[in-house]
């Protein structure tokens, strides 16, 4: 299948499953899911996707999880998960992923995993999690997994040069949200203090 037709959904608006994975889908048009308002979980996993609309997803109210591991999404955007306030889990591993915009993950109140192994991210805004903003001010309970991201170890992140390092599981908590990386070669990588600035060479993998 490449593509989904308009109303392709008609009728199945106590449907609570659906899955798409393993086909040709390069494109997700804004409200294709309109008529799947019990949607409990959708797996698009396993497609060409690289463009997904602004409010593709905005009719699917009671979403609890998406599936949009291993497709070729090359940035998360403002608007992408608009209407998914009761969505908790995210998976988007093994894509193209490169960059994600200020403001993507606004309206997700009751998100708890945000899965992004195994993209292409070389630079990661933690800041774009606060945790009043997310899980129902239950903050603990947010896991952000980066790891297998070629994520550089600049001076934004040299706060991160005294955390502990659990094996090649990289661990770490700020601001109340569980972050997971891996970094095989963090120990080797190269810190530097300047003045008051500081440089840091390296990747963390």
């Amino acid at each position: 299948m490449k593509t989904i037709e308009d109303d392709a959904f008609y009728g199945l608006s106590k449907v609570v499953y659906v899955g798409l994975f393993d086909n040709r889908l390069t494109t997700l048009r804004a409200n294709i899911f309109k008529h799947l308002t019990q949607l409990a979980g959708l797996d698009i996993s396993w497609n060409r996707l690289n463009i997904i609309e602004s409010n593709a997803f905005v009719d699917l109210v009671n979403l609890d999880a998406i599936g949009l591991d291993n497709n070729q999404i090359s940035s998360l955007r403002a608007g992408m998960f608009n209407g998914l306030g009761k969505l908790q889990k995210l998976y988007a591993t093994n894509n193209d992923i490169s960059s994600i915009q200020d403001k993507t993950f606004d309206g997700l109140s009751s998100i708890s995993h945000i899965m992004l192994e195994k993209n292409k991210l070389k630079h990661f805004d933690f800041a774009m999690f606060n945790p009043d903003d997310f899980t129902n001010g239950h903050p603990d309970s947010l896991e952000v997994s980066l790891h297998h991201n070629p994520i550089v170890c600049d001076s934004r992140l040299c706060w991160l040069r005294d955390a502990e390092v659990d094996g090649w599981l990289y661990w770490f908590q700020w601001r109340g949200t569980y972050y997971y990386l891996k970094c095989s070669n963090f120990n080797d990588a190269k810190w530097q203090d300047k003045k008051d600035d500081i440089t840091c060479e390296g990747t963390i993998f």
